[in-house]
């Protein structure tokens, strides 16, 4: 399994393309198990009412997506 990390920074890179193609992005759409490593990263924010949000960017969790993979939309 990759490092929450690196699937981070491959999320970053990809956001600074799609800025770079000025392609609006809004959501990162992420792999249950990325997306449960998200929210045991911020238990506390989430605790506070906040929304999961990384990079700026709505987390959402998507079933069809498998593994350390995430999508930008």
């Amino acid at each position: 399994m990759q490092s929450l990390g690196v699937v981070i920074d491959e999320a970053c890179a990809a956001v600074f393309a799609a800025r770079d193609a000025q392609r609006r992005v809004t959501t990162l759409r992420v792999s249950p198990a990325i997306y449960e490593a998200i929210v045991q990263g911020k238990a506390r924010e989430l605790e506070r009412g906040n929304p999961v949000m990384v990079l700026g960017l709505d987390v959402v969790n998507d079933a069809s997506l498998s593994g350390e993979v995430a999508a930008l939309e």
